[in-house]
C-alpha cells in the first residue's frame, strides 16, 4: 500500500523550493502552541469535488469493474464507484495545503489571509516531517496538485500499468481554474476502522475525526513568518511574544503586498 500511495504523487524538480501557507491569526497561534500542522478531512472542505473521481473517470471505472467481474450488475458497479467517491477516499484522507512559489502571492493573501499571516518553509522540509510522522495506521506524503479539465477528464487505461487506476491520485487533482494557486499538499491516509470486514457498508464504518495533526519542530521547519500588510500591529507583536515565550527565534516580517 505504501508504494501505491507514493506512486500517485508528483514532486518538483527542486526539492528545496519555497512553500507558503496562508492562514488567519488563530490558525497560526494553534500551529505555534501545539508545534503541529492541522490536517482537514477531505469531506469537510467546501469544494465537494475534493477527492472524487472526475465524472468521466467514474463511468470508466465502473466499466472496468464490470470488465474484470463479468457477472457484476450495473447497480452494484455504480454503488462501488459511489462508495469510493463519497466514503472511502473523502473520509480517510486528510490534507494540509501550501503554495509552491519563490515569492508571496497577492491572490492567496486576498483569498486566505487578508488579515492574517503566511508561514514560509521549503518543500524538502514538508517531505522530512511527512516521513517523521509516517506510521502503520497513518501514512503521510507530500505531492504537488495536478490541475486538470475536471469535467471532461478521461484516463487512458493501460493494462500493463498497475498505477492507471491508482485511487490515491484523485486527492491530488483539482480543476484547472485553480491552477494559479500552485498548490502543494501534505496528504495523510488513515486506514479505515471497519467493524465488519465481511462487508463494507456505510453503517459499518467508524469514521475518523474531522481533523488530524502532524508534529513539527517549529524552529527547524519555519524559515520566517510574514504578516499581511493590513493586520493590526498588536497581532504581530502578540505572535512575536508567543514565539519568544517558547524560545523560538523565528523572524516575523511585514508584507508589502497590498490586499
Amino acid at each position: 500500500m505504501d508504494s501505491l500511495l507514493s506512486d500517485a504523487f508528483l514532486h518538483p524538480h527542486d526539492q528545496s523550493s519555497v512553500v507558503w501557507r496562508y492562514v488567519d491569526t488563530m490558525k497560526l497561534l494553534h500551529c505555534i502552541r501545539t508545534s503541529s500542522l492541522y490536517m482537514t478531512r477531505l469531506d469537510v472542505l467546501d469544494d465537494i469535488s475534493e477527492g472524487r473521481m472526475p465524472p468521466g473517470v467514474q463511468e470508466q471505472y465502473k466499466l472496468e469493474l464490470q470488465r474484470h467481474n463479468k457477472d457484476l450488475p450495473d447497480h452494484l458497479a455504480q454503488a462501488a464507484v459511489s462508495f469510493l467517491n463519497d466514503e472511502y477516499l473523502k473520509k480517510t484522507i486528510f490534507i494540509n495545503s501550501w503554495c509552491i512559489r519563490d515569492c508571496e502571492d497577492a491572490l492567496l493573501w486576498y483569498r486566505y489571509a487578508s488579515s492574517g499571516f503566511a508561514i514560509c518553509s521549503t518543500y524538502d522540509k514538508l517531505v522530512k516531517y511527512a516521513k517523521l510522522n509516517d506510521k502503520e495506521s497513518r501514512q503521510v506524503h507530500v505531492s504537488m496538485v495536478q490541475y486538470v479539465d475536471f469535467k471532461n477528464m478521461k484516463i487512458e487505461f493501460d493494462e500493463s500499468d498497475d498505477n492507471t487506476w491508482n485511487l490515491f491520485t484523485f486527492p491530488t487533482l483539482k480543476d484547472q481554474i485553480y491552477e494559479g494557486e500552485r498548490e502543494v499538499r501534505l496528504i495523510a491516509w488513515k486506514q479505515p476502522n471497519i467493524r465488519n470486514k465481511s462487508k463494507i457498508e456505510k453503517q459499518d464504518w467508524e469514521v475518523h475525526p474531522e481533523g488530524d495533526s502532524i508534529r513539527i519542530d517549529l524552529d527547524q521547519f519555519i524559515d520566517r513568518i510574514v504578516a499581511s500588510k493590513s493586520i493590526p500591529d498588536w497581532h504581530v507583536e502578540y505572535v512575536r511574544s508567543q514565539l519568544h515565550d517558547r524560545g523560538l527565534d523565528i523572524p516575523v516580517e511585514r508584507s508589502t503586498v497590498a490586499v
